[in-house]
């Protein structure tokens, strides 16, 4: 008679790993059942425009006329906006500080664009209004109120928008302008531009200096005397292309 024999200890480690891989299969399949499809849904259409002038175009914005750009084109941003618009200039002379306050608020309420890009200091939120010059700019909007947060999360009170407009059809232009005053003053600005019906290049460059060396009585001191002011002297270079 033959005899068989059974190993019960490996027979009862198969059992177990059988075992195991089944309550695996039987987890994962679990978990497989309790996650719920959603039908998809559709959303409407929708349309993004990239013409800030149309988002915005119910809001109080006032533009500054091309033929006033003209009459200031020596000038600086600071003396244009004091006399064509309704925004609170603060003017430190000539050499200082000058920034624009809209609604109440402070300098850096206000943001200064310049083609789509806000160009306000990243520190102190400030942009200095009288180191702009009018040469490089074509044209000038004025915008109250708070949608003019949509430039910056602090633009509470307004913005200001300084673009470059290209000119077509133009063919070969040059513009030169000379500008001379009291105290060393010199604005020059030089002006070289081409065109054709999708192609328009410019290139533009200006030079301001001014030694602004002027006598004035000086009360301060014993008998009042006349002085001589010598360090408010300015001297600006721009080029832009």
């Amino acid at each position: 008679m033959n005899k068989v024999y059974i190993n019960k200890k490996n027979g009862l480690m198969k059992f177990s790993l059988i075992s195991c891989l089944c309550c695996f299969i039987f987890s994962l399949t679990q978990a497989q059942d309790s996650t719920t499809t959603y039908p998809t849904q559709e959303l409407p259409e929708f349309s993004v425009s990239e013409k800030l002038d149309k988002m915005y175009s119910k809001i109080n914005t006032q533009k500054i006329d091309s033929h006033i750009l003209e009459l200031h084109n020596n000038d600086n941003l600071s003396s244009l906006l004091a006399k064509n618009s309704a925004v609170t200039i603060r003017s430190y002379g000539v050499t200082g500080l000058s920034s624009v306050s809209m609604r109440g608020g402070n300098a850096n309420h206000t943001a200064i664009v310049w083609n789509g890009f806000n160009i306000q200091d990243p520190l102190n939120g400030e942009f200095n209004i009288a180191s702009s010059t009018l040469n490089f700019i074509d044209a000038i909007h004025v915008q109250h109120g708070g949608g003019s947060t949509a430039f910056g999360s602090g633009a509470i009170g307004g913005a200001i928008h300084l673009d470059n407009q290209p000119i077509f059809n133009n063919t070969l232009f040059a513009n030169i302008n000379q500008r001379i005053g009291s105290f060393g003053l010199s604005f020059s600005s030089i002006e070289l531009g081409y065109s054709k019906q999708k192609i328009a290049t410019r290139l533009r460059f200006f030079r301001n200096y001014s030694n602004n060396n002027f006598e004035f009585q000086n009360q301060t001191k014993i008998n009042n005397p006349v002085e001589r002011y010598e360090k408010a002297k300015v001297e600006q270079f721009g080029l832009l292309y």
